[in-house]
């Protein structure tokens, strides 16, 4: 009779203690571990208030009723729990998925189901009959197929729960290890004890004597809510925050071990939790830069450490905060590229206008003579140059649009022939001053029209022409050779001047405008030209190449791709 009145007092007291928990959750009630937690509290009292009531009253059909009601309660503890430890002590995602939530609480679903509906309560458990256990009346069933399964899975979700309490009892510190471990005996002596009722079958199983032993559970939450500050906010939204925040932290202990890490730290250097208790220069040293800076994974971080003050005779850590950086090192990167873009075109706009500017004043030394049909070609010569200088000016726009992403080539239908006679032309002052000649030969699969960008191939074209003018003696001559295939158009310029050395030729050939530095030629030049007809071959998806000798000349051409 003594121990049924221990049970009694067991239950009401596990009705109490888990109601007073309730009260204190209920400010914590936006956070899903204290959503759990309280999920489990209320089965508790659930299932107490069930198993009171079981005790406490006559009619035999309440009794039967009420002793299905604690499958409702003690149903939904052990899930709840799960959720609950893995929450607030080890926050894996998965763990938290809505559907792997639901797949834990799907047999709960079940035996909710079957207790609820009356033509299904006996496929759980059935054949209710009294029997008197010390000073109560209680009840003894026999067990239907679900039963086993719900009492499986629940012994299921303890193991789990075991698990998972033993690997955070590792991977957290301090107040947080208490709390586990007061958690863990908890549950571990209230599994042995229901476990050892259900084994034996005895008495004491009916008389509810498992479900009295949650108050060992509810007295452990109850503890570390007062004593070990379970039911405080604070150091659980701080851990929310710091597992969320994006930029890595690390945190190292007095001793200089790594004590904790963020999420983003672990991901960022590939760690896991087995590595804390290492010396973080170990992890840091082999991605930091000449300057301090981090770069790892193709991401750059500025690393700040910051001293954790104890007392005033020690410093008991330390926080490293890698804050990064990458998208300022771009923004750095772009904005010193558009400064030396900058320069560069000042000196291509230099080259080309100033060419043009010394072919028109020997055209002026010419204007004020009879204006015979010599004068009137030079005239026209110097509009020429005029329109070659304008449409140089919008290649610059459109190479400032490209820079802007907003270039686009604008391809046109173009005769080949009438094409390269407009090239020549530009030049025809320049080679006739000198007496050299430039002879187009012309070798057209596809035939004299193409649909390419006039104004880029041109700027290209003429480059060249220009640049073999000046490379080769008086009197002498310069090949042009254009020919097609079924996917390009190629343009060969041919001079015997000067020619290159292989380094100057391998400098040229090297960089890509507009970071390439002057480079000096073989004839006194500074290889302007050739980058800039370098760059726009490659804008135009085309290939560029020179092959050039001291004293034996050079040969310097380039392909473009056709689109119909």
């Amino acid at each position: 009779m003594l121990l049924s009145i221990v049970i009694l007092l067991l239950y009401l007291s596990v009705f109490l203690v888990a109601a007073i928990s309730l009260s204190k959750l209920y400010k914590l009630r936006q956070f899903l571990g204290y959503r759990a937690l309280m999920i489990a509290l209320f089965g508790h009292c659930l299932g107490a208030a069930a198993a009171i009531a079981v005790m406490a009253i006559e009619p035999f059909e309440l009794k039967v009723l009420f002793s299905r009601l604690r499958f409702l309660g003690f149903s939904i503890i052990s899930p709840s729990i799960v959720i609950f430890i893995n929450s607030l002590y080890l926050q894996w995602k998965w763990l938290e998925d809505r559907r792997t939530i639901a797949l834990l609480y799907l047999p709960v679903v079940v035996t909710w189901i079957l207790t609820c509906t009356p033509s299904l309560r006996d496929l759980l458990v059935t054949d209710y009959s009294a029997i008197q256990v010390g000073a109560f009346k209680v009840l003894k069933f026999h067990t239907g197929p679900w039963f086993d399964v719900h009492f499986l899975t629940s012994f299921g979700y303890t193991l789990v729960m075991l698990v998972l309490g033993s690997i955070a009892f590792f991977k957290v510190k301090r107040t947080k290890r208490l709390q586990i471990a007061v958690f863990w005996i908890s549950i571990l002596l209230v599994s042995m004890l229901d476990i050892y009722c259900v084994a034996s079958n005895n008495d004491w199983r009916w008389a509810m004597l498992p479900g009295a032993a949650y108050v060992i559970a509810d007295v452990a939450i109850l503890y570390a809510g007062l004593r070990h500050k379970l039911f405080e906010v604070v150091p659980y939204a701080t851990e929310k925050i710091f597992q969320s925040l994006s930029e890595p932290i690390l945190v190292v202990d007095g001793e200089g071990r790594l004590e904790t890490a963020n999420r983003a730290a672990l991901e960022l250097f590939g760690l896991d939790r087995n590595t804390l208790g290492q010396s973080p220069d170990l992890i840091l040293s082999e991605s930091l830069t000449e300057d301090g800076r981090l770069f790892l994974k193709n991401r750059h971080f500025d690393v700040v450490s910051e001293s954790l003050d104890g007392d005033k005779a020690r410093v008991t850590g330390k926080i490293i905060y890698l804050r990064e950086i990458t998208a300022w090192m771009e923004l750095e990167k772009s904005l010193n590229s558009r400064l030396h873009l900058k320069s560069t075109m000042l000196s291509m706009i230099s080259h080309d206008v100033v060419g043009n500017l010394h072919a028109q004043s020997m055209l002026m030394r010419n204007i004020h003579t009879p204006q015979d049909e010599a004068t009137r070609e030079l005239i026209e010569v110097l509009v020429n140059s005029h329109e070659t200088m304008h449409q140089f000016l919008r290649n610059v726009l459109n190479w400032e649009k490209l820079n802007s992403q907003r270039f686009e080539l604008t391809r046109t239908a173009l005769d080949i022939r009438l094409f390269v006679a407009e090239c020549c032309e530009v030049v025809e002052l320049m080679a006739r001053m000198r007496g050299i000649r430039i002879l187009p030969t012309f070798d057209l699969a596809l035939g004299p029209i193409v649909r390419v960008d006039a104004e880029v191939i041109g700027s290209v074209l003429r480059n060249l022409l220009a640049n073999a003018i000046k490379a080769s003696a008086d009197g002498e001559s310069i090949a042009l050779k254009v020919q097609t295939d079924a996917k390009s158009i190629v343009f060969d310029v041919l001079d015997q001047g000067v020619g290159m050395s292989e380094e100057n030729v391998q400098m040229l050939l090297g960089k890509s405008i507009p970071m390439l530095e002057p480079v000096k030629t073989g004839n006194g030049g500074f290889g302007l030209g050739i980058s800039i007809a370098k760059y726009f071959t490659r804008l135009h998806s085309g290939e560029f190449w020179i092959e050039s000798s001291l004293g034996k000349g050079s040969r310097i051409g380039f392909s473009v791709p056709i689109v119909d």
